[in-house]
């Protein structure tokens, strides 16, 4: 085995072989056995084609949170679903224009039916949570675009 591709092809051959095998298990359709090593070196090859590819990765855009102008404030709030626990997560943080938290929550309720209704009812209760304060002329900010541009409208 001092050739890599070699290598490659018997580590691959060993790969199908056990696949094959883990597939007669459960009673799934092989291929033939004096088939192996040619499909093997084929799925081989299909694999190192694919990789060979450029894979052009377009960069998130980087999201940096900047403070509200004197004399506002800004509340941002999110919702973060647990499926497996059946329930959500809501948090909110208002901030003044030093970027200082003036109050902050966080409550679990029962799982919404979508992440847009998750999040539509983390935007209703950030507001309710600055009326509960008192705190006035803030700025609302969350990640669902679908979410605030229905309370815009």
């Amino acid at each position: 085995m001092q050739n890599p591709r070699g290598a490659d092809v018997f580590t691959t051959i060993c790969w199908f072989i056990w696949n094959q095998r883990n597939k007669i298990r459960v009673k799934d359709i092989v291929a033939p056995l004096e088939k192996t090593s040619d499909l093997a070196q084929q799925y081989l090859m299909e694999f190192q084609q694919l990789r060979s590819k450029p894979v052009t990765k377009k960069l998130p855009k980087k999201v940096i949170w900047k403070p509200p102008d004197a004399g506002l404030l800004k509340t941002n709030f999110d919702g973060a679903a647990f499926e497996d626990l059946g329930a959500a997560g809501i948090g909110v943080v208002d901030r003044n224009s030093s970027s200082k938290v003036l109050a902050a929550l966080f409550e679990i309720i029962p799982l919404p039916s979508s992440i847009v209704a998750l999040e539509t009812i983390a935007a209703r209760r950030a507001i309710l949570f600055l009326h509960e304060l008192d705190l006035h002329g803030s700025i609302l900010e969350g990640d669902s675009e679908s979410s605030m541009l229905a309370i815009k409208n």
